[in-house]
């Protein structure tokens, strides 16, 4: 699990990021979730809400 503010928007472009400058651990983004902190999820769309929350994620709530 990697949980960052912007998680939601850091992860669109997390695999290529990985691939350019990572290549030889770039498979590890297939076992990575992006979450965003409960303390940031506030400020964000319903969307980012449900989608990025660490409560509605298994084993991280």
């Amino acid at each position: 699990i990697l949980t960052y503010d912007i998680a939601c928007q850091y992860h669109t472009k997390l695999k290529e990021r990985f691939t350019k400058c990572f290549l030889e651990i770039s498979d590890i983004i297939n076992i990575i979730n992006c979450l965003v902190p409960k303390m940031h999820l506030d400020r964000h769309i319903d969307n980012c809400k449900y989608q990025f929350s660490l409560n509605f994620f298994k084993s991280a709530g």
